[in-house]
């Protein structure tokens, strides 16, 4: 079997596509893979062996086969191309070429062609079936099967909301992340990780925005001892915020902040006055201060609906600058537990919050269903830590300890999947884009597997014109995901 080279545009933009791929190949192949940048490579070696092309209009030989009809262009953000066949320079090899419209649609490209190509069906010339394993272990030692698609998602930012200190692994935890095309994490932490930097940047390698969360006024006991409603209490919890955030946060390299603060409730009201109204006048108040001095800072305000929720028409009046994400909204997917007796009323109450502010504002709502903290056990954090550097055999131990939990939410998965699309599909109708969708997966070890709850809704939040019979046949087959 001839060799295969790795042809790629932009290496700062291609590289981790080029990675994904390379480590792939690697694993049939004992040898190292050749790597040429495209506006060097020679016609020799485009005909004499077979070609990966990687990169956007910044690969030469991909922007000259676009042009000349061979190929579809991505027109979209985070949109890719993947195209297998014969190869342009030489019939009798194959060609893979991984495209996209961005360094994300680049990289999700690749991440694709790893879960649908390498892990899906896929079908020779004559439309048979390969339906043995055969080539599944010797993908590149043998003629490709033709394959195509050009996707783009569906909810442009898609995340995981998690508190930082039950991340053990989290250049892992991203690693899986990004196989789930993930491209954002919201943390939650009491204190910041003293590695918080180190945590950023690999977050960003793999293309992931980290957010750090926490508390605007939501500390223990905080209900009972400040009024909210008092000018002279928030100036002092204006200067604590913004303090902590310039201390703990600022320098880390990080894409923004989240924060909570007193909505976590089940009345509507808070020291006798109203949740909605009050909570609205704290955090304007907070943020225009913040603003004054990081005029280009990103805030997500986590508003829990539970407080509010007969008293939206005060949230309106949220300053616009600050992204509202919503949790606690009503039943499945809001809701920890999979209960669905009242989806017709969440599914009405979701069109109301989408519509709430302008249709220019960020739209934002953190689902559920997955695994949560211990809270009959858990205790808050005393200080400064390093977050996720646990060991291999720590996570080993925890991930197996979760497999119980995670056998428990497949089962319901598989059940009710499409409550959890039904919930995305009327977001998308009452919203044109720009839409942030958090899965809360606290203490699930992502990072030790790839658990089938959490592939299924990302795939949801990526295509939302999917079957569930497409879902399922898909997901179920993506080499990385577990059963538990």
């Amino acid at each position: 079997m001839k060799k295969w080279v790795i042809v790629y545009g932009d290496y700062e933009q291609d590289k981790k596509a080029v990675s994904l791929i390379n480590s792939k190949v690697c694993e049939q192949i004992n040898f190292p893979t050749h790597c040429e940048k495209a506006d060097i490579v020679d016609k020799q070696t485009l005909k004499d062996n077979n070609i990966i092309l990687i990169g956007s209009s910044s690969n030469a030989l991909i922007s000259t086969l676009i042009d000349e009809n061979k190929l579809e262009k991505c027109n979209k953000p985070q949109q890719y191309y993947i195209y297998v066949n014969d190869s342009f320079w030489n019939k009798d090899n194959s060609v893979i070429v991984i495209s996209g419209y961005d360094k994300a649609g680049i990289t999700y490209g690749a991440v694709d062609f790893i879960n649908l190509y390498l892990g899906d069906k896929v079908h020779d010339k004559n439309g048979y079936n390969i339906v043995d394993d055969r080539f599944y272990k010797t993908a590149f030692l043998q003629k490709t099967p033709a394959f195509s698609r050009l996707s783009a998602p569906s909810i442009s930012e898609r995340g995981i909301w998690c508190w930082a200190h039950c991340v053990y692994d989290y250049k892992k935890f991203f690693d899986n992340m990004l196989m789930l095309k993930l491209n954002v994490a919201v943390l939650w932490t009491d204190y910041a990780p003293i590695n918080a930097k180190e945590v950023v940047s690999y977050a960003h390698e793999c293309g992931i925005k980290l957010i750090w969360g926490y508390s605007w006024g939501w500390e223990v006991d905080s209900a009972v001892l400040t009024d909210f409603s008092s000018p002279a209490q928030l100036e002092i919890w204006s200067e604590k915020i913004i303090k902590k955030y310039e201390d703990e946060f600022l320098n880390t390299g990080c894409d923004g902040i989240y924060f909570q603060t007193f909505t976590e409730r089940n009345d509507n009201t808070v020291n006798g006055k109203c949740v909605a109204e009050t909570v609205t006048t704290w955090v304007n108040g907070i943020f225009a201060k913040m603003k004054a001095k990081y005029p280009n800072i990103r805030v997500q305000f986590g508003l829990h609906a539970t407080s509010v929720k007969e008293d939206t028409e005060f949230i309106k009046n949220v300053d616009p600058d600050m992204e509202i994400i919503w949790e606690d909204c009503g039943s499945f997917p809001y809701r920890y537990y999979h209960t669905t007796h009242d989806f017709a009323d969440t599914l009405n109450f979701t069109s109301k919050i989408c519509t709430l502010r302008s249709p220019y504002d960020k739209f934002g709502a953190v689902l559920k269903g997955m695994t949560t903290l211990n809270w009959a056990i858990f205790e808050h954090q005393t200080g400064p830590y390093v977050m996720g550097e646990h060991s291999q055999l720590y996570v080993e131990k925890r991930g197996e300890e979760k497999r119980k939990l995670w056998r428990l939410f497949q089962t319901e998965w598989l059940n009710k999947k499409h409550f959890f699309l039904d919930t995305v599909k009327q977001i998308l109708k009452t919203r044109d884009g720009n839409i942030s969708l958090q899965l809360l997966v606290e203490d699930g070890l992502l990072e030790y597997k790839v658990w089938l709850p959490v592939a299924f809704a990302c795939e949801m939040l990526w295509q939302t014109d999917i079957t569930e019979e497409e879902l399922v046949e898909r997901v179920l087959q993506f080499p990385c995901v577990h059963l538990a």
